[in-house]
């Protein structure tokens, strides 16, 4: 898989040396720590329950579209914010998994066209 020199993966802007941080790790260290909040006092003013916030925190478990509409509204941040972190995280295990399989990708490009890279900033 080729990297600019940024060492990212062209067209991704995902890290290409580290995967990217779990959406529960920036949860913990960024906002429960600082702010400070418990697990347990986030999950109760989400309306979710504690298992749920603790999977996140450890890895074992995903931002959805609801958590992240959740997670903003309770941290003051955009739904967004959350849903990228997680896309990044998917995406770089796709890769990392096609690349272990010998592959780079299971699509073949259109007209050989180079992948349109959007900035949602």
């Amino acid at each position: 898989m080729s990297k600019n020199a940024a060492g990212e993966i062209p067209a991704t802007g995902l890290p290409s040396r580290r995967r990217p941080t779990h959406p529960g790790v920036i949860l913990l260290e960024q906002f429960l720590r600082e702010i400070p909040i418990t697990q347990a006092e986030a999950a109760r003013r989400m309306n979710m329950p504690v298992t749920r916030i603790n999977e996140l925190v450890r890895g074992r478990r995903g931002v959805t579209a609801r958590s992240a509409l959740r997670l903003g509204r309770l941290l003051g941040t955009t739904p967004m914010f959350w849903m990228h972190l997680q896309a990044n995280w998917d995406l770089w295990h796709a890769q990392e998994e096609e690349r272990q399989r010998g592959r780079t990708s299971s699509a073949t490009p259109v007209g050989g066209r180079e992948p349109v890279v959007v900035d949602h900033r």
